[in-house]
């Protein structure tokens, strides 16, 4: 049997009650695009706006309360329509809002909608920041949609890295299936090894100083920036037996006269992206006089641009070593 991918439920997973909850309560999340909008009304005000994945509709109803003009809000999965009866029940008619079933990629503007929008907005992120390439729509929208002098909100994003040290972690979801039951579950391990661990790290777990790894502005990238392979080198801040890597990120908006910057950082109030865990086959030593040096390197899965395949390549003194890892 072929192998699942994000592709094959990617859609239809945001066609469920469930996944709305939990980005709806994570009040980190909501707040900091609320605020962003709601605090830059200049962004706003008499503007058309385009929302790109708008899901149950918030982002969209953010902005109206900003005083946009007209919403179009753009989303493929059956979700929209409950957005749409939700629109209707907070007073916001067909005059301030048109929901388009589909895909951004596949939408026209033209005649009875307008050719080009004032402002994107979109809550694109998945794990890691980049699992979905959900980016890559927005990235569509702003060079098809967008006025030359219109705002993507957000319009910046980090992606960051360090050295993790997480001896009770691995050895519950790696290590403990060397022995279950009394049965050795080593093709399971090589499997979980594979597979980055989405969970919140206690920040005391951090080993290293955190590595930027890409740095996106949004307003300028390309798609092909998205797949990248960036040098990293980390000060180890203690002496520590390490089991892997831990990965988040943040995004900024910028543009408004109120700056506003939301972060999954294992330093911040834990969202529901929380942290991207990379366990390691093989545990490594670092003192405070270490440095770890490597490559992160990141693409769209060849047979499905949802899925990642990740590879860090790491030195600590005169080790080295590899692990390779599937975002499915």
């Amino acid at each position: 049997m072929e192998e699942a991918t994000a592709k094959d439920y990617y859609f239809d997973s945001y066609s469920h009650f469930g996944i709305h909850s939990e980005m709806l309560d994570d009040t980190q999340r909501t707040l900091a695009y609320r605020d962003a909008i709601k605090r830059n009304p200049e962004l706003f005000k008499d503007k058309i706006v385009m929302d790109v994945g708008c899901g149950t509709g918030i982002l969209s109803f953010f902005a109206l309360q900003a005083g946009a003009k007209h919403v179009y809000a753009v989303d493929s999965s059956t979700i929209i329509h409950k957005a749409r009866e939700i629109a209707q029940c907070n007073g916001f008619g067909p005059d301030r809002i048109t929901f388009i079933h589909g895909k951004v990629e596949d939408i026209t503007l033209g005649n009875e909608l307008p050719s080009k929008v004032d402002a994107i907005i979109s809550e694109w992120m998945g794990y890691f920041c980049l699992y979905e390439s959900m980016l890559d729509s927005v990235l569509f929208a702003r060079d098809n949609f967008l006025n030359e002098d219109g705002a993507i909100l957000p319009n910046k994003c980090n992606i960051y890295l360090s050295v993790m040290t997480d001896d009770e972690g691995k050895g519950n979801r790696i290590d403990s299936w060397d022995n279950v039951y009394g049965f050795n579950y080593g093709p399971i391990k090589e499997w979980a090894l594979v597979e980055p661990v989405t969970d919140t790290v206690n920040p005391n777990n951090i080993a290293s100083k955190p590595f930027i790894v890409q740095s996106i502005d949004i307003m300028k990238a390309t798609v092909p920036e998205l797949d990248f392979a960036i040098n990293f080198s980390m000060p180890a801040q203690k002496e520590t037996w390490c089991q892997g890597f831990v990965g988040w990120f943040d995004v900024d908006f910028d543009l408004g006269k109120v700056p506003i910057k939301l972060s999954t950082s294992p330093w911040q109030k834990p969202t529901h992206w929380c942290q991207c865990l990379f366990y390691t086959k093989d545990d490594y030593f670092v003192t405070e006089e270490d440095v770890i040096e490597g490559t992160l390197s990141l693409s769209k899965n060849a047979r499905n641009v949802r899925d990642l395949d990740v590879t860090i390549e790491w030195a600590v003194g005169d080790e080295s070593f590899t692990s390779a890892y599937k975002m499915r």
